[in-house]
């Protein structure tokens, strides 16, 4: 009930607890009596006065004997609010209280709690820590840092994840690209395998880069159970995504490959290696879409190690399989589906576990039409985005094999590594600047908000002239770099 009356006048959940406990009761009129009380974090209970001070619903006074005692007290502004509220409870109590005899409802008024602090008393040691282990779980931090400071806080961890992502890919090339005898035709086959993998990844953004952002703004608005709503419905949308896709790669990944500028020569080589890859689809789905909610919640290190524990195994797999039981690209192909099979267990583990303030819970996973299509329409841009580049790529791949041949389209494969390797970045400052605008956007923070994009287009700004220049002054070494294998 009191959920309609926010959305009503625009509050979020924590904003009318604040509205209705300052109401309820006279003489508790602190933030620390909000906290302690209603038994709700400090970060959230801060931001929201901040908030409804904003709106002209709330003012500060100074406590006249102690200065560092603030009182809150409720502006005349709020009087519908209240009204709304007593209204609210007033329903309440004639539902529970209905069919009780007056001999009921006097000895009620004997033994109803009237002092908060017999109360606070009272109160379970298991039960003040439990609410010290939510606010150690509080995303609250996300409104209240210094911008800079968090930016780098969170964007440092996911840029790094996606140097790390990049420097095995390219580890996989150099593995590939030693295969004794056709190690150019097998590098060439697996680059043509690049725009269906780029299209794996579009669809795990579809549903992971759209739901991620709205947990983050119901978390900011203080609703857990619509971020949750979210995670467990966007979780069950990548299996089923991923089921399908896994059907349609596995079937006809040949059609596709000759279409996206395969060889007679190299199609071999780019089969072989989208077998085994299109059955571990899932495997990338879940780790790509639901590390997405890590970062979301601002553990960006955690989302970092994700990827992390992915790129260490694949390294140590890659040679093992290729060069010591001898299965060439099929090697390769293996070793990227079982790392990625380990950092989705890394993942799922998190967000079933105790640390995540998110959780995937079976309740959750059924689709719900007003949760899972808002978010798909909101990841549809990122789809869009990375679906397109795939169609370039197609197109220039099959360009090449005309014009060029075999080595055209390897020099591409090229070309592609280099202009991910420079977008890496870009897309992790993204990511870690998501979580702050998202929560902020869904706690009212509207300054905060464009703070926050106006700080990430600088930074995004001067990184990209800066690589322009680094890609224009040497372009030989970023190529030698990416294919050590080649002279350039």
């Amino acid at each position: 009930m009191l959920k309609n009356i926010c959305e009503t006048w625009q509050l979020t959940i924590t904003e009318g607890k604040v509205i209705s406990f300052l109401y309820n009761n006279p003489g508790k009129d602190t933030a620390a009596d909000i906290t302690e009380l209603r038994m709700l974090s400090k970060g959230n209970v801060s931001q929201a006065v901040e908030s409804l001070i904003q709106k002209g619903l709330l003012k500060r006074t100074a406590d006249q004997t102690d200065r560092r005692k603030i009182h809150l007290s409720l502006l005349p502004q709020t009087a519908d609010i209240t009204a709304a509220i007593c209204s609210m409870q007033a329903n309440l109590y004639s539902q529970i209280f209905c069919g009780l005899s007056e001999e009921d409802l006097k000895f009620y008024e004997q033994i109803k709690p009237t002092d908060h602090g017999k109360y606070e008393k009272k109160r379970s040691k298991k039960g003040r820590q439990k609410m010290n282990l939510q606010q150690k779980k509080d995303n609250s931090f996300l409104a209240t840092e210094p911008l800079g400071k968090l930016l780098l806080k969170l964007s440092l961890p996911t840029v790094t994840a996606q140097i790390i992502n990049m420097l095995y890919n390219i580890v996989d090339r150099i593995y590939i690209g030693h295969i004794p005898e056709n190690g150019a035709l097998a590098l060439t086959g697996v680059g043509v395998c690049m725009p269906l993998i780029m299209i794996v990844s579009a669809f795990a953004a579809l549903v992971g880069n759209g739901g991620a952002p709205r947990a983050s703004i119901f978390m900011g608005k203080g609703d857990k159970e619509s971020a949750e709503r979210t995670l467990g419905n966007c979780f069950t949308t990548q299996i089923i995504v991923s089921l399908l896709l896994t059907i349609i790669l596995f079937t006809g990944n040949r059609s596709f490959l000759m279409a996206f500028g395969a060889s007679e020569n190299t199609i071999p080589y780019a089969v072989a290696y989208m077998n085994i890859y299109s059955l571990g689809t899932i495997f990338v789905q879940l780790t790509l879409g639901m590390n997405a909610f890590i970062t979301a919640q601002g553990f960006a290190r955690t989302g970092m190690l994700s990827v992390l524990v992915g790129a260490a195994s694949n390294i140590i797999l890659d040679p093992v399989f290729i060069f010591v039981f001898h299965m060439g690209v099929r090697g390769a192909a293996l070793a990227t589906i079982i790392s990625q099979a380990l950092s989705c267990a890394w993942v799922l583990n998190f967000l079933t576990g105790k640390k995540s303030y998110l959780k995937i819970r079976r309740c959750n996973m059924k689709l719900q039409k007003n949760i899972i299509l808002p978010s798909l329409a909101l990841g549809l841009s990122t789809f869009i985005m990375q679906a397109s580049e795939s169609i370039i790529s197609v197109c220039f791949n099959s360009s090449l094999l005309k014009y060029g041949g075999d080595l055209a389209v390897g020099a591409m494969t090229i070309l592609t590594s280099a202009m991910q390797f420079a977008m890496l970045p870009l897309q992790g400052l993204g990511q870690g600047a998501q979580p702050i605008i998202s929560y902020n956007f869904g706690a009212g923070q509207t300054k905060r908000v464009k703070d926050s994009f106006k700080l990430l287009l600088k930074i995004d700004l001067s990184y990209s002239t800066f690589m322009w220049l680094l890609v224009m002054l040497f372009p030989a070494g970023f190529a030698r770099s990416l294919h050590p294998t080649r002279r350039f």
